[in-house]
């Protein structure tokens, strides 16, 4: 089974799929990881876009290359074109949200640890929504492989999903 977790930013896709990989003794893949990798390579900043959607090609490269096995993927897929690249795939995929004042709350926090470009106010908010009309794309185009996960839902419970 391949497991994809996608969702909200700040949600807490990543904190919950790493706990699962680690639970289910998993290969864990972040786009987000590889994005910002990439991008340290060519310019520190980014504006207006996702850096996972910059990345597009790369990122599909490696989600494809992990996706022989079983393993968990963190923020993907983002797009009807990513979609169709895993479609056929035995998985389910997993959509975190959170609630916005959750999401502030977070993103003040981690602007003071972590200065990530791509937590630019402006920014979240134009991935917050983008994630939630993807959501509803997401939700049409994996029927019974998608599950919607919120912060309300505790950790045991994503584990069932996810099993």
């Amino acid at each position: 089974m391949i497991i994809f977790v996608v969702g909200m930013p700040l949600a807490g896709k990543s904190t919950l799929t790493r706990r699962l990989a680690y639970d289910f003794h998993l290969p864990y893949v972040s786009t987000g990881e590889i994005a910002r990798s990439l991008s340290m390579q060519t310019e520190n900043s980014i504006k207006t876009l996702d850096l996972s959607l910059k990345f597009n090609d790369q990122i599909n490269q490696i989600v494809l290359n992990t996706c022989y096995r079983d393993c968990i993927i963190d923020g993907y897929p983002r797009s009807v074109e990513q979609f169709n690249l895993i479609k056929n795939l035995n998985y389910k995929i997993l959509f975190i949200t959170a609630n916005p004042v959750t999401i502030y709350e977070r993103l003040e926090n981690r602007k003071i640890t972590e200065h990530r470009q791509e937590d630019l106010f402006d920014v979240v908010i134009g991935r917050i929504e983008r994630s939630l009309v993807w959501c509803k794309e997401l939700r049409k185009l994996a029927g019974d492989r998608f599950i919607e996960f919120n912060e309300n839902r505790g950790y045991k419970e994503f584990k069932v999903c996810a099993s």
